[in-house]
């Protein structure tokens, strides 16, 4: 059985407007249906379908949506400076 759609009152918790949607708490929010976000434009594809799936084709306007998919863009900038650091060979 699949899960119905969250209501808004779901979405921002007991706090109202106070909470964020991060991507420390995605998990909860998803659920079971949580899929496996590497770092890289597949996990932002993943991520995207994720909240299609979850809240419909108009996802894009739940508060803090925007947030979310701009915290996981600077992660997974991070995350690439950090690949190209590590590829850095010191001649000696």
């Amino acid at each position: 059985m699949s899960r119905p759609k969250a209501h808004m009152s779901e979405v921002m918790g007991k706090t109202g407007a106070t909470q964020k949607i991060t991507l420390a708490n995605l998990p909860e929010i998803l659920g079971e249906k949580m899929p496996r976000l590497p770092l890289n434009r597949v996990g932002k594809v993943r991520l995207i379908q994720a909240l299609k799936n979850r809240y419909g084709g108009s996802y894009r306007n739940l508060p803090g949506v925007s947030e979310l998919l701009h915290e996981f863009e600077t992660e997974t900038e991070h995350d690439d400076m950090l690949a190209k650091m590590r590829k850095i060979k010191i001649k000696g």
